[in-house]
């Protein structure tokens, strides 16, 4: 398990999903995997533009911060924990063999590579 993603780049792609399967223990505890000393997640904060007829001032590039609810540290890994389990759910059988081949990756790589990818 070499990728490492920030709960802001989850996009459910193949390699994410299969991350997060991996890691679906500890996103049920409310926890996220451990990224590597000195990560940042560079993403630039969420701007909305304004609209024309409001009476708040605007920042000079026209946008504004949009300010919410803070989730608890839990909430987040908790909630894609809780959408990966019911995504494999609603594929039955095939989505038990695809967590099963997730967590056999994790253990042993080489397990996961094609054959011919193997041998190397």
């Amino acid at each position: 398990m070499t990728d490492l993603f920030s709960p802001r780049q989850i996009r459910f792609t193949w390699s994410q999903v299969e991350w997060l399967v991996q890691s679906l223990n500890i996103l049920e505890i409310g926890n996220w995997p451990v990224m590597p000393p000195g990560y940042t997640d560079n993403e630039p904060s969420v701007s909305t533009p304004q609209p024309e007829n409001a009476s708040t001032p605007q920042p000079k590039n026209g946008t504004y911060k949009v300010y919410g609810h803070m989730p608890a540290y839990f909430e987040t890994p908790v909630q894609i924990a809780s959408e990966i389990s019911w995504r494999i759910d609603q594929c039955g059988r095939e989505g038990q063999m695809l967590k099963d081949k997730c967590l056999r990756c994790k253990d042993d790589r080489d397990m996961c590579l094609p054959p011919s990818l193997g041998q190397l």
